[in-house]
This record gives C-alpha cells, sequence and structure tokens, in this order.
C-alpha cells in the first residue's frame, strides 16, 4: 500500500462540464442580498471545495477544506503462499480540513496564527477477496501562512505538517506495506477571494405523512397515504412522489396528495419498510418519512437526523460545485451510509451514488449553481430503515444581478474524461459539451497532467484557481478558451486550398459548432499558449490594464493597404512607420505601449525572434526586446502566431503576451497579401487586409478584443464564401488565431 495514502489524499482539480439550471422563484423570509462585509475565498474543482472567510476589516479566520470521491484502482496483492496477482479495488477518499487563525484588515492585509487541522479515511474495497479489504485514517494539525497574488488570489503555503497514519484496519495477510504507507502532504492550495454575499433564509419547508390504517400488518397489501406540506407558497402547484419498500426493493409507488399505495406481492414478507414522500413546488423539495415493521422481526429503530449542512453558504452564483455533510445516529448503534443529493423541483437532480459510507460529499453541478432555491437530501441509512434529511438554500443572484454578460463558465481537463488526445476526439468532447450547457455557456478546456508537468503541481494549482474566476475576468461571452501551447492541446489542421504545402493549423475546428462547409467558427475561440512560462499565465489570466488609447503601425513599405486600413480606422491620428526605411533600432519600445499595434513585416517559421522589413534589405524591424505593450497587437507577419516549441525570449508573440499585452493575433503559417495599388473603389480584398481591417475597425468600434476577433472572422468567412474569393482568402481565414484571455 505505500505510496496509496499519498495518492489519495492528493487535491484533485478539475470542474465538471455545465449546464443551465431552472427552477421557479424561492419563497424568502428574507431579501437581503446585500455584501455582509466578509470575504470569501475558494477553490473549486470536480470533488474538491475549499472556502476560507474571514471581516474585510480584520478578525477571525475560518474555512473547510472537503474532499470526497470513489476510484477505480488495480493493485499487486501478495498472498499468504508468496504468490501475486493484479486485483480491481475501489477506493473511497474523504478528506474533511478546518482552518483557523486571524487577519488584519483591509485590502491585502496580513494573516497570523493560521492552523490547518483535519483528517483523511481512505476504505480500499477489494472486488474479488473481502480478506484483501482495508482502511485507513490519518491526521494533521500544522501551521500555515497565506500570500497574496494576482487576481485577488490567496494561496496557503508554509503548511509543514502531513497526515499522519494514526489507525489501520486490514487483514493478517503478508501485505506488510499496508501497514506503512507513507505520509502525505498538504498541498498549497489557491483561492480567488470575492465579497461574500449575505445568506437569505427560507422558509421552513418541510412535511408529515399519515396512513390509513396507521399501522401495517402482513396482509395489508395496499393502503392509504397523505402528505401534509407546509412552508410552500399557498399559491403554488405542488407535485408529490412517493417512493415504498424495503432496501433494495424500493419503488417509486404512486403520485398525489392522497394515493393508494399498493404492494406488489399477495402479502408483505417481514422486515422493515420505509414510506417516502417528496412534495416539491419546482424549487425546494421537502422529503419525509414513515417507518413500517411487519411480521416477527427484532425491534430497530431509524436513524435521526442532526444536521445538514453546505460549504460554503451561501454558494456563489456559478459555482460548479457545492460540499454538503451530514449529522445523524442510530440508537441501536446500527453503523450508517449515506446517499447525497441535490435537486432544484424534479428537473435538476444529482445524486452521489452510493450508498457511501462517507458523511460528506462534494457535487459536481453541471451548469453551476444557479440563483435560486436548492436542496440538499441525505438518504441515511442503518441497513434496515431509511430517513431522509434535507437542507434548503438559496443560491443568490450572480454578482453584478441580472445584467451580468457572462453565464456559467466550465473548465473540461481533458484527461479527466478521459478523451484520446486527438483533435476528432476533443473536438467532438467541447461541441458535446458546449450543446449541453447551452447558448450562453462558455468552456475553458486543457490537459490536467500535461500543465503540471509543465508548470509543477504547485504552479498548476495557481492556474487553477484564476480560470475559475474567469467568469468575471472576461469581457467576452460566451466563449471557449484552451489553455496550454499546442504539445498542452493540438491545434486543427484543416485542407489547405493553396498550393504552398503548408499544413493550414488552427483552432477554428474547435468553435465550429454547425459543421458549414467553411468551418466558420460558431463561438469565439481564445489559446492562451504557455510559452513553458508560468509568469506567461499568470499574467494573461490576470485582469489587463489596457491604455485608454494610441495606436502604432509598423509596415513593410510594399504593403499599401496598411495604410488604407489604418487612415479608415484611426484617420489623422493614424501612427504608421515603414520598412524600409525603419528598423528595430529606430522604435522606441514606449511607443507600442498603445491600446493598438499593428505589424505588417516578414516573419519565418525557424526564427520567431525577429519579424523584417521589406527587400532589398529586409531591415530586423522588430525583436523581443521591443515586444512590450499593455493593449492589443495584430500582426500580419507570417508564422507571427507559431509559438510551438518556443518561449517568451524567443518569440514576438510570446514576449507581448508574457509583457501583459491585452490580445495578440496572428497568423500561424504563411501569409499573402496584395502588393500593388489599393483598389480604387475603396473595396478592401481578402488579400488587401479584409481581415485586419474588420478586426482594427471593430476595436475602435468599442468591441472587446475577442469579440471584434469574431467581427473579423465572421465577416472574413462570408467574403471566403463568396463569388469573388480566391483560395488564399480561406487560407486567411483559418490562419489567424487569437491568443489571450476573452
Amino acid at each position: 500500500m505505500k505510496g496509496k495514502l499519498s495518492r489519495a489524499l492528493l487535491l484533485v482539480t478539475s470542474l465538471l462540464l455545465l449546464a443551465p439550471l431552472s427552477g421557479s422563484p424561492p419563497t424568502l423570509a428574507e431579501e437581503n442580498r446585500q455584501d455582509t462585509g466578509m470575504v470569501q475565498c475558494m477553490a473549486t474543482s470536480r470533488d474538491v471545495i475549499m472556502v476560507l472567510e474571514f471581516p474585510a476589516d480584520g478578525g477571525a479566520v475560518t474555512g473547510q477544506y472537503l474532499v470526497s470521491y470513489t476510484a477505480h484502482d488495480t493493485s499487486v496483492l501478495y498472498d499468504e503462499d508468496g504468490s501475486w496477482e493484479y486485483y480491481d479495488e475501489d477506493r473511497m477518499t474523504n478528506m474533511q480540513v478546518q482552518f483557523s487563525g486571524n487577519y488584519s484588515g483591509g485590502a491585502e492585509g496580513s494573516f497570523s496564527g493560521l492552523r490547518v487541522t483535519g483528517s483523511a479515511t481512505v476504505d480500499i474495497d477489494n472486488l474479488f477477496e473481502d480478506r484483501f479489504d482495508r482502511s485507513y485514517r490519518a491526521e494533521m494539525d500544522s501551521p500555515a501562512t497565506a500570500t497574496w497574488g494576482p487576481g485577488n488570489s490567496l494561496t496557503l503555503t508554509g503548511i509543514q505538517g502531513e497526515f499522519e497514519l494514526v489507525s489501520v484496519n486490514a487483514s493478517d495477510i503478508p501485505n506488510t506495506e499496508w501497514l506503512a504507507p507513507e505520509g502525505s502532504g498538504f498541498p498549497d492550495p489557491t483561492m480567488i477571494c470575492t465579497s461574500a454575499q449575505r445568506a437569505q433564509t427560507p422558509q421552513d419547508v418541510a412535511c408529515f405523512i399519515t396512513t390509513d390504517p396507521p399501522e401495517l400488518g402482513d396482509r395489508d397489501v395496499s393502503f392509504q397515504a397523505n402528505v401534509t406540506a407546509t412552508g410552500f407558497d399557498p399559491n403554488a402547484d405542488l407535485t408529490y412522489l412517493w417512493i415504498f419498500g424495503t432496501i433494495g426493493q424500493l419503488e417509486v409507488d404512486a403520485q398525489g396528495q392522497n394515493p393508494t399505495i399498493t404492494w406488489r406481492n399477495t402479502m408483505f414478507s417481514p422486515g422493515y419498510y420505509t414510506l417516502t414522500a417528496i412534495v416539491t413546488d419546482g424549487g425546494f423539495v421537502a422529503y419525509c418519512d414513515q417507518h413500517f415493521t411487519i411480521g416477527d422481526v427484532p425491534p430497530n429503530s431509524p436513524p435521526e437526523c442532526l444536521d445538514v449542512s453546505v460549504v460554503p453558504l451561501p454558494p456563489p452564483a456559478g459555482s460548479p460545485v457545492l460540499g454538503a455533510a451530514v449529522v445523524a445516529r442510530d440508537a441501536d448503534g446500527d453503523p450508517l451510509d449515506y446517499s447525497f443529493g441535490l435537486s432544484r423541483g424534479f428537473d435538476i437532480e444529482i445524486f452521489s451514488g452510493g450508498p457511501l459510507y462517507l458523511d460528506t460529499y462534494v457535487f459536481g453541478v453541471p451548469g453551476g449553481l444557479q440563483p435560486g432555491p436548492y436542496t440538499v437530501s441525505v438518504l441515511v441509512s442503518d441497513g434496515n430503515f431509511l430517513t431522509t434529511c434535507t437542507f434548503h438554500f438559496i443560491v443568490p443572484d450572480f454578482v453584478g444581478g441580472e445584467s451580468a454578460e457572462c453565464g456559467p463558465v466550465g473548465i473540461m481537463y481533458l484527461d479527466d474524461y478521459d478523451v484520446e488526445m486527438n483533435v476528432l476526439a476533443i473536438d467532438a468532447a467541447i461541441e458535446a459539451a458546449l450543446a449541453e450547457g447551452g447558448p450562453e455557456y462558455s468552456l475553458i478546456v486543457s490537459h490536467r497532467q500535461r500543465l503540471i508537468d509543465q508548470l509543477g503541481q504547485e504552479g498548476f494549482e495557481q492556474i487553477d484557481a484564476l480560470l475559475s474566476n474567469m467568469r468575471e475576468v472576461a469581457e467576452t461571452c460566451p466563449f471557449l478558451l484552451i489553455i496550454g501551447a499546442w504539445d498542452i492541446v493540438p491545434p486543427g489542421v484543416l485542407p489547405n486550398p493553396t498550393t504552398d504545402g503548408d499544413p493550414l493549423l488552427t483552432d477554428d475546428i474547435y468553435g465550429d459548432t454547425d459543421h458549414d462547409r467553411l468551418t466558420v467558427i460558431d463561438i469565439p475561440v481564445a489559446r492562451i499558449p504557455d510559452g513553458d512560462s508560468l509568469d506567461l499565465l499568470l499574467t494573461q489570466l490576470s485582469p489587463s490594464e489596457v491604455p485608454e488609447g494610441g495606436n502604432f503601425t509598423v509596415a513593410n513599405s510594399k504593403r499599401p493597404h496598411a495604410d488604407v486600413a489604418t487612415s479608415r480606422v484611426f484617420g489623422s491620428d493614424r501612427v504608421l512607420l515603414w520598412s524600409l526605411p525603419t528598423s528595430h533600432n529606430n522604435i522606441d519600445p514606449a511607443r507600442l505601449n498603445v491600446q493598438h499595434s499593428y505589424m505588417v513585416l516578414h516573419g519565418s517559421a525557424e526564427d520567431a525572434s525577429a519579424w523584417w522589413g521589406e527587400e532589398p534589405t529586409y531591415p530586423v524591424a522588430l525583436t523581443v526586446d521591443e515586444a512590450s505593450t499593455q493593449g492589443v497587437v495584430l500582426s500580419a507577419a507570417c508564422y507571427g502566431a507559431m509559438t510551438h516549441r518556443h518561449t517568451p525570449e524567443d518569440s514576438i508573440a510570446l514576449a507581448f503576451l508574457a509583457n501583459g499585452s491585452r490580445a495578440f493575433v496572428g497568423s500561424t503559417v504563411t501569409t499573402y497579401s496584395y502588393i500593388g495599388a489599393p483598389d480604387p473603389s475603396g473595396l478592401i480584398s481578402g488579400t488587401g487586409g479584409r481581415f485586419e481591417y474588420t478586426f482594427l475597425n471593430s476595436l475602435a468600434a468599442g468591441q472587446a478584443p475577442l469579440e471584434a476577433f469574431m467581427s473579423a472572422k465572421q465577416d472574413m468567412g462570408n467574403w471566403a464564401g463568396g463569388p469573388q474569393a480566391q483560395p488564399f482568402d480561406v487560407k486567411t481565414l483559418h490562419e489567424m488565431v487569437y491568443y489571450g484571455k476573452p
């Protein structure tokens, strides 16, 4: 078992696919949606939720970290005679960690006395031999420090303690490795901090059951049941569902408020029976149970609910996960197991599966939590009776209210879903996620293990935390955002209609959901290549400070369309340098720190560190040393966006991104542009800089960078599909890619 515990306790960091939820308006006892003066810091993933809360003006820090999941393993196990075999096993992991300490108050104040205490259990069920089953319990108690980072991020560091094994339950067989598994250090988690909203208190929604007869005999194969619900809106239409039977033989038996419950057999077998009524108004759901003992069986008390809680409370709108915990007891001392559910009426129901032997669970929420009422239900079993414990809560509005532009944003790490790393499989996974999510859904796509290999575990966790805040950072929604270079998520390759032999490398294939003839994107696609640089990704995923104005263009002297485009867009304020004669030695990097920059230069597939001016001398017009601006950069250079196997030290595009450019748009392959005089009619053709002009003009009209990119793609798609189109136009349509946040 050596090493198994460490693996079991690693932070899992992936979000489930998201899809919209629906439900009726809640019944509120309190409508206060104002901030509470508290700061709430969160990190979430498919099986993990972490929350830290403290007063903005200073005070006590509290928090929780919950991990709950079941994984499938294949283990090599030895038997008493020394022989060994591979065995399939299910590993159930549960971790509950608490945080405490103090905060000094103010913007990016300091933390003191931070402490991390918690426990973890791992139960391993060998699917072939019960004698190989085993369980572990570990505990930790450690000091910690907290460090503020970019984008309101907060990272817990300096956690010196480890989860130390305190108990083992395993068969006495010669797998001695099981008895001394490695301790596990706690990861340095990164959270995003926002203002916490006030929890809204719903009315006390409940129900109770009566039956006729009140007690059942073994021949009472049918009986009348009635449920009375309280706390719902008196004007609401209620829906009823009944479940009846024994453990392992439960059936949806009837509907309505006062149904006849009919047992399927001619008589009841001796045993323990549970009748459950479920009532909803389309929002909250009430559960109530009645228990019957039939025949000559030992007396048994049903489980009793003490408490159900959710983490965090209130959960923010859009959160892809929700933690839940239950406290229950059994008067007979029977061991309990649990099945968790999250519902909004009968339309949205998410179940843990089970039964589980864990009293906490982390829900993955397709679509993210939406504003409105929810119910957490926990079906608690003592092996004989079932008791349903519930907790009702209300998700507040999205920050910014109904005017917020972005809908749900999901993160899909392809390896979490066993997606084959070829373009067709990736495209199919993306398209399925977008279809499930609906028209307002945005998706972030990457590969967890490849990012970890590239950036390290700590670097990955910083990136993962910032991605969870992308809904607040993005200016264009919906969007598709790819994180990482081509070795993380490969680009598509479309047929090249020209004869130049270039592989037409593009991300357009991932954004084309209607499969039109020209593969024109239906959702704007952005990518942030990593350039083997954590700092580049951290910079690009954090909010930008774009200059309020200014423009700068440097162009080859044989490309007059640059003059046409910039004159039309920027007018008399246009700044344009020609090369020849301009070289990079004549360019003050400070001149580039403007809102919009446009480069119409020669590029090379072999050397990405420089772009060149026009013949005959081809002066070096721009290098990585000048590639610094907080604005938006558009490049028409051949291979200007070819960043594969490059870093910010040897790629102009990556240097711009690493230095904080809001976005970079350029070509992955050879570009084509018209050399002669502009069309006297004023028409800007495909090879006359049509894509560049539309992009710049859309920016100048106030569109966000990715929205302007989408406008240019759609306009170029219309042009490339028209009668005047040339093969070069189709290539231009797809070779231009967008690097940067949405």
